[in-house]
């Protein structure tokens, strides 16, 4: 694999201007014969609401996965059967649009996504889940000896909680887009100690605030016209449960820790097997 450096954080800050018709296309990386666009980037950082330096490098190095697995999935024959991929569509408009197609092209069209393009987006998940299971998931073992090393190694993921945490909140105006790739939690964050965030905040942030483990903030979130992001600082716990009430918890974890393991295993031989280059800014 050929890497040269390439400035992430110029592309995140370009993301906030892709909305004025910026020109900020250009080829980020190339993987075998193909090449990945700087929209695409910034499209799909735009889609999971993170814009910092960091976000552009983890969707690339996704983005790379992706087309790598896919071709795998090429080489090795897989297909997937047109009326599966319809099936998928079909239960995402039930789902996500309450059944009407219509609210799906609406969507798109705001998106500025094609229908053929996002069909094809469908169909690569579909292929990229499958491959991922046959290869990864599946393989996946939590032994009884790697249940309790989580176990012993992470008391505070598994003892009681107060309720009461220690957060940092950053929270910026629907007129402040400019300031998502710059925001720190140093200098912009609000901090509110030894708090019970139903008290204190709006439902929305209070889910984002339970989602984390401390020490973890969350990406960027939209509740009132405003955007957020929270960081977990600290959280009161109590006594440490018993490993046969916490053992469904534990082993989940375990067994999510050795599947991220076994994917970048995986990804890395096929990066191995491929030319893939990322370019200088």
């Amino acid at each position: 694999m050929n890497t040269v450096k390439f400035g992430f954080l110029a592309v995140a800050l370009a993301a906030l201007g892709a909305t004025a018709a910026v020109p900020v296309d250009g080829i980020v990386a190339r993987v075998d014969d193909g090449v990945i666009l700087r929209s695409e980037v910034l499209g799909e950082m735009a889609r999971i609401c993170e814009y910092d330096a960091a976000a552009a490098r983890k969707v690339l190095d996704e983005l790379i996965n992706r087309r790598l697995i896919v071709k795998a999935a090429h080489d090795q024959k897989m297909t997937m059967q047109d009326w599966v991929i319809e099936n998928r569509v079909r239960e995402i408009i039930q789902r996500g649009f309450d059944g009407d197609r219509n609210r799906l092209m609406d969507q798109l069209a705001r998106d500025r996504i094609s229908y053929p393009e996002w069909h094809a987006r469908i169909k690569d998940d579909m292929i990229i889940s499958a491959m991922r299971y046959q290869t990864v998931d599946k393989n996946v073992i939590a032994t009884p000896a790697a249940v309790r090393a989580e176990y012993a190694a992470h008391p505070e993921r598994y003892s009681e909680k107060s309720g009461k945490v220690s957060v940092t909140v950053i929270l910026l105006a629907s007129d402040e887009t400019d300031r998502l790739a710059t925001a720190t939690f140093e200098e912009d964050g609000y901090p509110y100690e030894n708090i019970r965030p139903e008290e204190v905040f709006l439902p929305d942030v209070c889910e984002a605030i339970n989602a984390l483990e401390k020490g973890e903030s969350s990406k960027w979130l939209v509740a009132k016209d405003h955007y957020f992001r929270v960081r977990k600082d600290d959280e009161e716990v109590g006594a440490l449960r018993p490993l046969r009430d916490a053992y469904r918890e534990v082993e989940a974890a375990v067994r999510q820790a050795e599947s991220e393991r076994l994917y970048k295993e995986w990804t890395a031989r096929l990066r191995g097997n491929s030319y893939v280059r990322i370019y200088e800014d």
